[in-house]
């Protein structure tokens, strides 16, 4: 007999078994409904651990990347102070040229634009002195913390003392339902 032959033969022999519906589990008492607040508090604390076991690992793997980032900085400062004493008399004498080729990449000097160090509330005061607003930025935002205090919600409509309040939209919410466990 052939692997073919045997396999449907073995096919027809077995009868698959049939499934079964099996009920849903429910909780019918407060004894059940204890448990399973019981699993819930212990899910949480195992989620904790490895919450802090994840922190752990990640203080430690961040500390060994600062360590490799300093290396880097220091060797990264010292090799491109050596080449820009090497490459900066080079330039003093050919200002135009400004990117020295390698086979393994390039130095390249450059002009910097100046760094503004700015007190923005003195600079406001001098921009409002000279008459120059389009230079000032006004945001206008609502206080939405003081508003909602008397907004009333009627029908799915915001209102104040009784007038609607527009650019609100009121979206109805259902239940929620929360657990709090004891520490066990």
């Amino acid at each position: 007999m052939n692997m073919q032959a045997l396999n449907d033969y073995l096919l027809d022999a077995y009868d698959e078994p049939q499934e079964q519906e099996r009920e849903q589990f429910k909780i019918e008492n407060d004894d059940m409904a204890n448990w399973a607040i019981r699993k819930i508090a212990k899910a949480r604390r195992e989620f904790a651990e490895a919450e802090q076991q994840a922190e752990r690992e990640t203080e430690r793997i961040d500390a060994w990347l600062a360590g490799k980032r300093k290396e880097w900085e220091r060797a990264e400062e010292f090799f491109t102070g050596l080449l820009t004493a090497y490459y900066l008399p080079q330039h003093m004498e050919d200002p135009q040229r400004k990117t020295f080729k390698l086979p393994a990449g390039a130095f390249q000097v450059r002009a910097q634009q100046p760094e503004y160090q700015r007190d923005d509330a003195a600079l406001v005061q001098w921009l409002e002195s000279h008459v120059m607003p389009d230079y000032l930025e006004v945001v206008k935002k609502p206080k939405w913390g003081e508003l909602k205090k008397i907004i009333e919600t009627k029908g799915g409509v915001a209102t104040v003392a009784g007038e609607v309040v527009g650019g609100i939209m009121v979206v109805p919410r259902g239940l929620k339902f929360t657990v709090a466990t004891e520490e066990v």
